[in-house]
């Protein structure tokens, strides 16, 4: 069975992707994470849409494959999601759509810094929605983040790699 019916190339997302028509810009915050691994090591464990479930946690536990491609389970029904192809330039980003047909650009880089690399996710403030509720968006992303670091370990770079989580172990351990 082929994705590319639910990937897209990086050349392919659209400019005004995150941007509401009629708007210049929107509030947005790009949130950041330094990862003691090298950047080819984390890029082929972040790449995988299989490995979500471990760590994104705002996609809930629930991401599969099906028939037409990637889904997940939330409140309000399923959600269809599309990741960015492979690519040699770390952009990770994903489309989420919601049963309403809305579409949410999650914009994500996996970028090389020093001997280990930083995953940075840029987070948009979506129309209507309080302070509040924009703060309380962020904090599951700087906890996805928060994971992922540890999923790695940190410190990993030099022998031995200690992989700190149990759950992403058998997952990492493979890319070694």
């Amino acid at each position: 069975m082929t994705l590319s019916f639910w990937t897209t190339s990086v050349a392919s997302v659209p400019a005004t992707a995150g941007v509401s028509q009629g708007e210049t810009t929107i509030e947005s915050r790009t949130l950041s994470v330094r990862i003691d691994q090298p950047f080819a090591k984390v890029y082929e464990f972040l790449v995988d849409p299989a490995n979500w479930n471990s760590w994104a946690f705002g996609l809930g536990k629930s991401l599969r494959q099906s028939d037409s491609g990637w889904i997940a389970d939330s409140d309000g029904g399923t959600l269809k999601v599309r990741f960015t192809a492979r690519n040699p330039y770390g952009v990770l980003d994903h489309t989420v759509i919601r049963p309403s047909g809305a579409q949410v650009h999650v914009p994500m880089r996996l970028i090389a810094n020093g001997r280990g690399c930083e995953l940075l996710f840029t987070l948009f403030r979506e129309p209507d929605i309080s302070d509040e509720r924009y703060d309380g968006d962020a904090q599951p992303t700087i906890d996805h983040q928060t994971h992922l670091n540890r999923c790695f370990g940190r410190n990993a770079i030099n022998p031995p790699n200690i992989i700190t989580c149990a759950a992403c172990r058998p997952m990492i351990s493979g890319l070694r």
